[in-house]
This record gives C-alpha cells, structure tokens and sequence, in this order.
C-alpha cells in the first residue's frame, strides 16, 4: 500500500479575487479568479466576448482580451491586450464568386506600443492581381497613419466603434465594391 504524505506546517488557502475591466467598459466585472494572494494574479490574461461585456447581441464576434496589471485586497484591474474578430465569422462571410484580401503587418501606436494588425476585405466579385495589391497598400498606408496618431486604448475604442473600418471603406470602395471589412486581429506585442 501507498504510504499517505503528510505536511508540515500551514496549508494556505487560496482566495476569490474579482476581475474589472478598465474604465473605459465601465468597470465591468469580467469574472473571479483564484489565487494565494491578489499579488500571484497579476500578468494573467482573460478573455471576453464584448457583447456579454455590454449586453448587446449584435456584436457577439467580437472578443477582447484583458490582462491583469493591479491587484488587491480580493480586486484586480485589468487592460485591454487584444481585439479579435471570431473566424467562424468571417467564414461565413466568404462566397467563391467574391474576392478575399487579407494581411498582417507591426507597428507602433502614438505611445509606442508594438501591436500587430490583420485586416481582412471581402472585395463583392473577383478582381485581378495587380487590383488586390492595390487595395492592400492603400489599406495599410492608412491604418499606420491611423494608428501613429493615436494610443493604443483609443484605436481599440475606434475598433470597437467600428470608426477606423468605416475610414478605410470609404477610401478602398473608389477602387472596388467592398463586400465586408474587419480587422480581425489587433494585438499588443512585446517589442
């Protein structure tokens, strides 16, 4: 038979600490987590659909990721690290008579955070090669300037908005007639 471990000394007890988000969601409560102490907690990540975030169901493909940068006594504040568009939407959204221009590109917001951006055009019929690349250049000359001339909290409130998407239609539909437009991942990464 197996012989029982015992241990020596206190067992301490893990604790609930509720999470919410930043100001900018009216300090929501994202959730509760468990830990030792409120301290350990800071640096985990937790993701959330927006539209349980703000009670609207017209904008269930949107996730935003959080991440915990202050916490105490049982309370952790968060920031916004992601913005992501759900794939199973963009599937949908793709037909074989339409054209679709996706790309991924780094650069830095107005206060020089790193962040890569993946936008993704669904352009109404099949368009040539050379037009396709056309399209991708004019789309990303304007979200690098988009996103030099403002913060990194205030691009992801744009997008939520949906202010920089209308921005680019309506200097890409001059070249074709755009179907759909999302940014479908913009993300904070490490310099």
């Amino acid at each position: 038979m197996a012989k029982k471990r015992q241990f020596i000394g206190k067992k301490k007890k893990k604790i609930w600490i509720r999470v919410f988000a930043p100001k900018e969601f009216k300090n929501a409560e994202l959730g509760k987590t468990r830990s030792y102490d409120s301290e350990s907690t800071i640096g985990r990540k937790i993701k959330c659909n927006y539209s349980t975030l703000i009670g609207d169901s017209k904008r269930q493909q949107v996730e935003l990721g959080f991440r915990i940068v202050k916490s105490s006594e049982g309370q952790a504040d968060t920031e916004v690290y992601e913005y992501k568009i759900w794939q199973s939407y963009l599937k949908r959204a793709i037909k074989k008579t339409r054209t679709k221009i996706d790309d991924s590109f780094e650069c830095l917001t107005k206060d020089k955070v790193k962040v890569k951006i993946k936008p993704f055009i669904i352009i109404k019929n099949i368009i040539h090669k050379s037009l396709q690349t056309e399209i991708r250049k004019k789309m990303k000359e304007s979200l690098i300037k988009t996103c030099q001339d403002i913060t990194f909290t205030e691009m992801v409130q744009e997008l939520i908005k949906y202010n920089i998407q209308k921005d680019i239609k309506n200097i890409i539909k001059k070249l074709a007639p755009i179907g759909n437009l999302e940014i479908r991942h913009f993300i904070q990464i490490k310099a």
